[in-house]
Formats: structure tokens, sequence, C-alpha cells
């Protein structure tokens, strides 16, 4: 018997508009933190370029579920106007878009060739977005795999956290992961990069 044809996705998208920046408001529970770096290469593209998407809102509740770092943006910019994509869902459903629509996204693996071939075609003369496209080529363009932490620190110098943290991806099991989180409770700091440095001090000294 064949198996019975999979139900339709539901479009969720209600309406399109454009509106005053100062008219929408961040989710209260928005959990994502934009630092300067980030920021930087939005303003860069968003300079260069312009809008190619559209902030997203909940129509139902009236919160916004993306689009919060170009929110602000716009804010300090004085824009007119931005444009807005109206979605309707329940706050259920808006507590899960709100948890994955970006995290999915950084799930996507590269394809080397066609990265390198888009960087070396691709000029800009804003250097936050410019330190942002170096950055994804060290990341992803290397010859012999992945940078390490010596070609980050010769490609950053002295980097801020902001510039050299965001490159660095570890991937863990979750036992050896929960024993690093341990280990990092009992090292004195206020942010896990100044904690993970006094860990490392403490690993080299051989403590």
């Amino acid at each position: 018997m064949a198996a019975p044809p999979s139900p339709l996705w539901h479009n969720r998208i209600v309406r399109h508009a454009e509106v005053p920046p100062e008219t929408l408001v961040a989710h209260p529970d928005n959990w994502r933190i934009h630092g300067d770096y980030q920021r930087r290469a939005m303003q860069g593209i968003l300079t260069q370029v312009g809008w190619v998407d559209e902030i997203i809102l909940n129509e139902t509740t009236g919160h916004l579920l993306d689009g919060h770092m170009r929110l602000e943006l716009a804010l300090a910019q004085h824009e007119p106007q931005v444009p807005v994509k109206y979605v309707e869902l329940t706050p259920e459903e808006e507590r899960l878009v709100l948890l994955t629509f970006n995290p999915l996204g950084e799930l996507t693996e590269s394809n080397r060739a066609v990265l390198a071939g888009l960087l070396d075609e691709t000029q800009t003369t804003h250097a936050g977005l410019q330190q942002f496209l170096d950055d994804l080529a060290q990341r992803h363009t290397l010859d012999g795999g992945p940078p390490t932490l010596t070609d980050l620190e010769q490609h950053h110098a002295e980097p801020t956290p902001e510039q050299f943290w965001p490159v660095l991806e570890v991937r863990l099991p979750p036992d050896v992961y929960q024993r690093y989180l341990m280990l990092m409770e009992t090292v004195e700091g206020t942010d896990e990069v100044t904690r993970f440095t006094a860990l490392l001090t403490l690993a080299e000294g051989g403590v």
C-alpha cells in the first residue's frame, strides 16, 4: 500500500510592508547577542548593497523574530523605513522559531572551491565587511584543513575577542564537554574568554 501523501507545508507569511523602524520593538526573549565584529560586517553589507532580506515580525504577538541587529543599525542610521515580513504564529510556534531560525543555518557545511571562487571575485571598500570576508577565507579555504591557532594568531596579529573567538569551533563528545564545563568553573573570570585563558595558563604550568 502506498504511503499517504505528506501534508503541505503551511505558508505562515501573511503580508509585507515598509514601516518606520522606531515602531518595532525587539523580542523580550531574544537570546542572540551581536558583538561589534558582527555589527561592522552587517553595517558594511547594508551600506554597500542595501536591504536584501526583511525583518520578520509575528503579527499575533507583535514580537520580532529575526532582524534585531538590522533594526538597531537602522535606528542608529536614522533610516526612515525598514522592510518587514509579517508572519502569523502562536506563542508556542514563535518560541520554536526564535530558538531555531539562525542556529539551523549555522549547521551548513562549505564547498571550499566554490567559496574560494566567490571570495576571489568579490570586492568591498568597507573595512568591517572586508575583515569578515578575510576571516571567512581563513575559516574555510586554508590548504590542508581548518585554520590552526597559529594561523589565526598570525592573521589577526593581536586580535580582540570579537575578531578571534568567533572563528574557533570545537566539537566535543557530551562527556568531554561536561568535564570542560566543570573545569571552567574552577578558574576565576567574568567571561568564558578570561576563564579559558586562565585554564590554558594552568595547563601550561602543569597544574
